[in-house]
């Protein structure tokens, strides 16, 4: 099978499992919001953010390691599996005391308490999932991968849901997170020793420490990537209270949710790249534009739509409670086609074996972004946060396309944005004229960009040659 038949099958699977998923744990927060109300929901939101923190030092950078080892050589995968694991266990416990012992010196309530508990339970348990699911990715095998997060989110949103109607507290709905997550992981283990890998207790010390040595700097990556996505939380609700922290947590998660996009595209993609980047710089460059043109073609007009739809968004979602979020989301819409493009910029750095670099740029971003929030967020409460946001992701993309541009050569992807800009236009303009349902609208508004695109020639020859190869089964050459 050709490389672009493995990114298209690999991007249906994950496509799938993603949007299901996506939605289906967005809702789960929509939920959650509307019942708690922007005080306990800004103490989830907080228990969240500190979890996702926390859990980097469980996490250690081991599976994206792993998809990239197995993916160049499936041999050594059962080895590898399992001196990852085993190299996870002691920072899983240590972690967990660290935290509850520096709990008891903060002045939080004992609920609140709990609260985070259980959410740092939850997301420890999900890296062994994740490193699971690892296996399955290295394997190009993404239909496992997608079966099982699917389930697992079906079943998280429907005991959400029955403790809801219980109306259960706090508490008991963060509680079935961490129960959940264990169940999944149970049944991924099951899948890969019975369909991928046998079972191996191959435990090497020195084969171990050679691997935390490896992903140290996955592991900054991971850890810098979780202090500039979740810091500014905790700053909000440390400064502001936990109800100014709900108010920006519900749109911030809208954003986050849309993330799945181009999270689909580099996932389906970052096994092929891996392998192409060893054989061919000129494919793995090409390969890297026509991947940039496609994002900024996607994210764009989703930015723009959230932008002009905010209040309705905000309020099709959220009580009147939540109202003050539209003009987060309104800041935040200018985040969406830039993550976009970060997500690519940024695999690719990690494929070249540049991540120094690429942790080099998220440093530097975690550290401004927080300069950010603390600026800001003193003067604009939420509206500071969601500023703070913008700025250091405008930032990102400086220094990660400094970084590409050394090692790929410098390419100037001003021309390829124009035609979407103007055909965004065109949607921006239809949507602020008509009023009508927001789905309908929606629908409407992305009929009209896809038209503009095709009227503007925004695809030449290069990208039907691609469709009609990939749709033929064929492989395509790159253009000199």
């Amino acid at each position: 099978m050709s490389s672009y038949r493995k990114i298209l099958k690999n991007l249906s699977y994950l496509s799938v499992s993603e949007v299901v998923s996506k939605i289906i744990i967005l809702f789960i927060f929509v939920l959650l919001a509307n019942y708690l109300g922007s005080e306990l929901f800004g103490q989830f939101s907080y228990g969240f953010a500190f979890a996702m923190i926390a859990v980097v030092l469980v996490d250690l950078g081991l599976n994206y390691l792993n998809v990239i080892e197995i993916s160049q050589d499936k041999k050594i995968a059962s080895k590898l599996l399992i001196n990852s694991f085993v190299l996870k266990i002691p920072f899983f416990g240590i972690t967990t005391i660290g935290i509850i012992l520096i709990l008891q010196y903060i002045n939080f309530s004992p609920e609140k308490i709990l609260v985070i508990i259980l959410l740092c339970l939850y997301t420890f348990i999900k890296s062994f999932s994740e490193l699971s699911f690892a296996i399955f990715r290295a394997f190009e095998r993404m239909e496992y991968d997608s079966s099982i997060k699917i389930f697992r989110n079906i079943l998280l949103i429907l005991l959400i849901f029955v403790l809801i109607r219980a109306k259960a507290n706090i508490v008991a709905l963060v509680a079935t997170f961490p129960a959940i997550e264990l169940l999944t992981f149970i049944i991924s283990l099951c899948f890969i020793y019975t369909k991928f890998i046998p079972l191996s207790f191959d435990l090497d010390w020195k084969y171990m420490k050679k691997l935390f040595w490896r992903t140290a700097p996955f592991s900054g990556t991971v850890l810098i990537g979780a202090v500039y996505f979740y810091l500014s939380s905790i700053i909000l609700s440390q400064l502001k209270g936990d109800a100014a922290l709900g108010v920006f947590s519900a749109s911030y998660n809208l954003v986050l949710g849309i993330s799945f996009i181009p999270q689909i595209y580099t996932g389906a993609i970052f096994p092929v790249l891996s392998r192409v980047y060893k054989r061919s710089l000129k494919t793995f460059t090409f390969v890297y534009q026509k991947s940039m043109k496609y994002l900024w073609i996607i994210g764009l007009p989703v930015g723009v739509g959230a932008y002009v739809l905010a209040n309705r968004i905000i309020l099709t979602f959220y009580n009147q409670g939540y109202i003050e979020s539209a003009i987060v989301l309104k800041i935040l819409a200018i985040f969406i086609p830039l993550k976009f493009l970060n997500y690519l910029m940024g695999s690719v750095l990690s494929v070249a074996k540049n991540q120094p670099k690429r942790l080099l740029c998220q440093s530097i971003t975690a550290l401004a972004s927080v300069l950010f929030s603390f600026l800001f967020i003193p003067v604009y409460s939420f509206k500071g946060a969601a500023l703070a946001v913008i700025l250091a992701e405008l930032l990102l993309l400086g220094l990660y396309f400094v970084y590409t541009s050394k090692i790929l050569g410098f390419h100037n992807f001003l021309p390829m944005m124009v035609k979407p800009c103007l055909a965004a236009l065109c949607m921006a303009i239809i949507l602020i004229l008509i009023k009508l349902n927001l789905f309908l609208e929606i629908v409407i508004g992305a009929i009209v960009y896809v038209l503009a695109l095709f009227f503007l020639k925004s695809y030449d020859p290069t990208d039907k040659e691609i469709l009609e190869k990939i749709l033929k089964k064929k492989d395509i050459k790159t253009q000199n």
